[in-house]
């Protein structure tokens, strides 16, 4: 057998990031077939930071594997939940904490089959289950126990983004939301299972507010070099308030790989990301994934009026577009992105 070096083949993948790939391996040059293995995994870091300034001196978080569902309300929809967790302060909480969300239409549904669910639905649900599926151990285990010292540690900014596929190919797309590294906003749960099996979480109150995100950024990058960078926002108040019993549910395993294998097949074949946000009379689009073609970008209100309609050119890489918006009032506004006449992604902000 004859010895080959691979060292010149490597792709770069970022720490915790997930990957895919192809290998094939052939007999000789004769033969045409050969034996392919398709890979799926994490690249796991060599340590796991928190994305958050953390407490208890500097306990660190455990990275999990990533939990794929269904998500209820959104037929034909499925969330990505990524986490990690960590027993805090010699054992005194046991802390979660969602580092990134996505949601994406599988195969064969509509594309708008995400639109109906919320940011904050999401992220509830996203914790509902990790509670209930429970990788770190912890309590409480059995029917008619509570714990009250579970706590959400979160990111007090978040970063948003659209991927999506053109129309031509479908239309499908992957909304995902990052935590950026900032001052974390910490909530304080009680977990409880009723004698039936159901789970019922309790927010039980804030141990620290959220931070300002002024001038923060998430860095985005590709195959392990930088590409880009999108704003982060506050975003801390989803959980507030929040007391809600879950009935006993049964996962399929087997189908939440297939989709899972799915969603890391599909994220590769999108053509178009994008992201954006108002400030001071200024409309920023952030394009962090296209094709080289001509984006029209065409602003409107509630009403369906028109207020800007502008051609840009889209470099293939990432780029940053201003739009000036100086003279409109308060309320609800729209962004329709638009490559050849098809609108292939739809933004909203809130003038104040």
């Amino acid at each position: 057998m004859q010895s080959v070096n691979l060292s010149n083949y490597t792709t770069c993948i970022p720490e915790g990031s997930m990957y895919s790939g192809t290998v094939t391996f052939y007999a000789g040059q004769s033969d045409l077939v050969g034996c392919t293995v398709d890979l799926t995994g994490l690249c796991e870091p060599d340590h796991i930071e928190n994305v958050c300034v953390p407490d208890c001196e500097d306990d660190l978080f455990e990275r999990y594997d990533d939990l794929v569902r269904a998500l209820p309300g959104c037929p034909g929809c499925n969330v990505i939940i990524s986490y990690s967790a960590r027993e805090a302060c010699d054992g005194e909480y046991q802390d979660i904490q969602i580092t990134g969300i996505a949601i994406y239409n599988e195969s064969g549904a509509p594309a708008t089959a995400c639109n109906g669910c919320t940011y904050n639905e999401i992220y509830k649900f996203a914790i509902e289950q990790v509670i209930r599926h429970n990788a770190m151990g912890f309590e409480p285990f059995d029917r008619g126990e509570c714990s009250e010292i579970w706590r959400v540690v979160k990111a007090s900014c978040w970063a948003h983004t659209v991927t999506t596929q053109t129309p031509e190919q479908g239309g499908r797309k992957i909304e995902k939301w990052y935590a950026c590294n900032s001052e974390c906003c910490i909530r304080r749960l009680k977990v409880c299972y009723d004698l039936t099996g159901n789970l019922i979480v309790e927010d039980i109150g804030e141990v620290l507010p959220e931070t300002l995100c002024t001038d923060l950024f998430k860095i985005l990058y590709s195959n392990g070099f930088e590409i880009g960078r999108i704003p982060c926002e506050p975003n801390c108040s989803a959980l507030s308030g929040w007391a809600e019993v879950f009935t006993k549910e049964s996962v399929d395993q087997e189908r939440m790989d297939e989709i899972y294998r799915e969603y890391l097949e599909f994220e590769k074949g999108t053509d178009f990301g994008y992201t954006g946000n108002y400030s001071d009379g200024k409309y920023t689009l952030y394009i962090t994934k296209s094709v080289g073609k001509i984006l029209t970008a065409r602003f409107y209100d509630v009403k369906g009026e028109i207020l800007l309609t502008k051609d840009e050119a889209l470099t293939g890489k990432y780029q940053v577009m201003e739009f000036g918006l100086d003279d409109i009032s308060a309320g609800a506004y729209f962004l329709d992105l638009m490559i050849d006449g098809k609108v292939v992604g739809t933004l909203s902000f809130i003038v104040e």
